[in-house]
């Protein structure tokens, strides 16, 4: 090959790598994911690096002790954070403490993207858009408090609604993509069971408008769609109809998670501008606490959104005489058009509206349906916090700021003047609006070095039947090493042993919400810990072997333990200190592999749900299980000891002891599973069949 030609190829080839990459940038989609991205490595940088992350509610980590627990339905039934358990499990298991921080990151390109599909119009109609949507005091709150699985939900609501948005219209078989959805999202987090149920109630409210057919097509659409999902999420609701919950849930809950006001603006203005998160401290500074105009801020904010709405032509052209019946008649004309671009609008500002409302829970001028849909649907008592409903009113602020600032945009002639103005309006004023969301939330948000001494413990321990009780007991609170930030209980993460640890939530002026009749029984040992003298004993019924007590919090209020003569340390660090308890090792030292005994009944485990009672005399015989409704005995059902343990009277014969909600558990992920599979097996052979459809059209 000459010179020439091989200078000809490189010019072609260079000639299509300029072309390729020119595609690439007016591509819509791939910008929207690049400024995600961007914003993300900005937002998560000092997370890169070795160490997890640890957050109010986010601690995922090697051990998960209860995961099993709330797989099979022994956490009173509530199963619905399953699904994302394994999940996470399995993603750990490959990828290790990078998953704590690489889902976070995850989320900045994933909500960019979906939310540029919904928006539409120019690069800077989806930059903006974009750019609200992921820098907001609403993902800033959820990100300190580590509500990842809701972020990714939220993340992934955009596209969501595009597609409820066209459902209604398409071939029943392709109806099957909103559920699918719905379930997703609800599978991540089970608030977006009524948060994405809200937007399919506002689409079936907008295309109902189009006639009497569409009306009828509309209800049967509504109808499909919500039996499907009920049926689809069957393991979340069935396992909790035959057990107790684990905690209670009523008028104290709402009191604890009540949506907040501004103390100079008041509680419409404050979740009006994205903010009201219940939870006041400690941590985080929040970005109105650092920008002294951050009000006025917000005001230009909603003025650009409110800019696409006063710009819209139906209700721009009334004449002075009849404008109240002109702008009425606007109003149905632009509600029933057929045209996608005008449906997103009223869908938008309904459940935008219904969402911004909604948070304000049992106040404001919708508490009233609030408190009824409380009261009367125990599953919409997952809403218990209803400040999540915010995130409708966001989605829709930044919708309406991306078309809004376009038609700014646009008003400047010139290319150079577009852009500066792009650049300051589209991208600097959220950042303006959020200035600290940056650098891990301004240096409020780092990863976590769990001291090697907590594993070492956990080989000191080993496997084995006995439990670790963990102390201090507390459901959230300070460790020495996350840096300052309250987190959960990390017990149940940091050892392969069955874990007993704090679950009163002590938020509000209530102290716990627990209904589980063991946790009140350590409770009140504790409490009374002047007068235990022989707290290994105490514990023993419970199958405690160990006690860790954790360095942290209020610690040294447990120095009484170390005089228990039936406790024994062996070990004690800067981080921790392991007691053995010595009743537990006396009573069970031939039979700690094999099972318990009581009352001369061997009680032998066949599976976390199942145990074998051996024959023997009759008698009343305790086991070490945490009592909670649906346990029996030969169909027989139990009660509780005065330890919170299972109790109940066996015969000479024995017996099988069961969990019988975990026959409504399988029960409950055979009919999910079987729902999902074939709505995705329905979905799959429409796309196909379109898809062939569109090719025999062309070729003819």
């Amino acid at each position: 090959m000459s010179m020439n030609d091989q200078n000809t190829l490189g010019r072609s080839a260079a000639t299509e790598f300029s072309v390729g990459i020119s595609s690439l940038l007016r591509n819509p989609g791939f910008v929207s994911i690049v400024l995600g991205l961007s914003i993300g490595v900005i937002v998560c940088f000092p997370l890169f690096g070795h160490g997890r992350l640890l957050l109010l509610d986010w601690i995922s980590g090697p051990h998960n002790s209860s995961f099993q627990s709330s797989l099979m339905g022994l956490s009173g039934g509530l199963t619905t954070g399953s699904v994302l358990s394994l999940v996470t499990s399995a993603l750990y298991s490959f990828f290790g403490s990078t998953v704590s921080w690489l889902l976070l990151l995850l989320f900045f390109p994933l909500a960019t993207f979906a939310i540029g599909r919904l928006v539409g119009g120019s690069h800077w109609t989806r930059i903006a858009a974009g750019t609200l949507f992921v820098l907001n005091p609403f993902v800033f709150n959820r990100i300190y408090v580590g509500h990842i699985p809701l972020l990714l939900g939220y993340a992934l609501l955009p596209l969501a609604i595009k597609t409820a948005l066209k459902s209604p219209s398409e071939n029943f078989c392709s109806w099957g993509k909103v559920t699918l959805w719905w379930f997703s999202m609800t599978a991540l987090s089970p608030h977006f069971a009524w948060i994405y149920g809200l937007v399919v109630f506002s689409v079936f409210l907008v295309t109902s408008f189009q006639g009497v057919r569409s009306l009828v097509r509309s209800l049967v659409w509504l109808f499909v769609e919500v039996a499907s999902f009920a049926v689809s999420i069957t393991f979340m609701i069935l396992p909790s109809l035959y057990t107790s919950l684990p905690t209670t849930i009523g008028t104290s809950s709402l009191n604890i998670y009540r949506t907040v006001a501004d103390p100079i603006f008041g509680l419409y203005a404050n979740v009006i501008s994205m903010y009201g998160f219940w939870r006041l401290g400690p941590g985080p500074t929040m970005p109105k606490n650092v920008l002294p105009g951050w009000f006025l801020v917000f005001i230009t904010i909603l003025c650009v959104a409110a800019y696409h709405l006063i710009s819209l032509k139906d209700f721009s052209d009334s004449s002075a005489v009849n404008r109240e019946i002109s702008n009425f008649r606007s109003a149905v004309s632009y509600i029933r058009s057929t045209d996608e671009q005008k449906q997103l609008t009223m869908v938008v500002l309904l459940f935008g509206l219904g969402g911004l409302f909604l948070s304000l829970g049992p106040q404001g001028a919708t508490g009233p349906l609030f408190s009824f849909l409380y009261d009367h649907f125990s599953f919409f008592q997952i809403m218990r916090e209803s400040q999540k409903f915010l995130m409708l009113w966001v989605l829709a602020l930044a919708l309406f700021f991306g078309w809004g600032a376009t038609k700014v945009v646009v008003m400047f002639k010139k290319q150079t003047i577009q852009n500066v103005a792009g650049i300051l309006l589209c991208i600097g004023l959220p950042i303006a609006y959020t200035p600290i969301m940056f650098n891990g939330l301004n240096g409020q948000m780092s990863l976590s070095n769990v001291p090697g001494e907590f594993e070492q413990a956990n080989k000191i321990m080993g496997d084995g039947p006995g439990k670790i009780l963990y102390l201090p007991w507390h459901q959230y609170m300070l460790y020495p090493f996350t840096n300052g930030h309250v987190i959960a209980n990390l017990g149940s993460n940091l050892f392969t042993r069955d874990v007993i640890s704090g679950d009163n939530v002590e938020a509000g002026g209530v102290n716990s919400q627990s209904t589980s009749p063991r946790s009140s029984f350590i409770q009140s040992l504790l409490t009374s810990s002047p007068t235990v003298k022989h707290l290994g004993s105490l514990l023993e019924p419970l199958g405690v072997q160990f006690i860790v007590l954790s360095k942290n919090t209020n610690w040294l209020s447990y120095a009484w333990i170390s005089q228990q003569p039936d406790l024994k340390l062996i070990a004690d660090n800067s981080s921790l200190s392991i007691y053995e308890n010595l009743s537990y090792v006396s009573k069970n030292e031939k039979n700690l592999y094999t099972g318990v005994v009581s009352n001369g009944h061997l009680i032998t485990q066949l599976s976390p749900v199942s145990y074998k009672v051996s024959s023997g005399n009759s008698s009343w015989i305790t086991t070490d299980i945490p009592y909670q409704k649906g346990w029996a005995l030969n169909g027989v059902q139990v009660n509780a000891s005065p330890q919170g343990l299972v109790q109940v009277a066996v015969g000479k014969s024995g017996g099988t002891l069961t969990f019988d909600p975990w026959k409504a558990v399988i029960e409950g992920y055979l009919i999910s599973g079987i729902m999902v599979f074939t709505l995705g097996a329905i979905v799959f052979v429409a796309h196909r069949n379109k898809i062939s459809k569109g090719r025999r059209s062309k070729i003819t």
